[in-house]
């Protein structure tokens, strides 16, 4: 393999998780979590893209927290 060929690997994964993340963050904000909580998410994920998204992903329990129903948001 190329070196080219594992730099664009690397790159469109980086840029995966950049989009995974930023979804994430969102989804974080949107929840009826505490502000507290919120914080250390985005914290956590923000901080640590791969592994604070691994993390929230498995212990984020998203479906008790739903997103809250605010018509001006998207």
């Amino acid at each position: 393999m190329s070196y080219t060929l594992v730099r664009f690997i690397v790159t469109v994964l980086s840029i995966l998780v950049l989009i995974l993340d930023i979804i994430a963050i969102w989804e974080v904000i949107r929840s009826d979590r505490s502000g507290l909580s919120k914080l250390f998410w985005c914290l956590l994920i923000f901080f640590f893209p791969y592994f604070g998204l691994l993390i929230y992903l498995i212990f984020g329990k998203r479906k008790e927290h739903q997103p809250l129903d605010i018509p001006w948001l998207p």
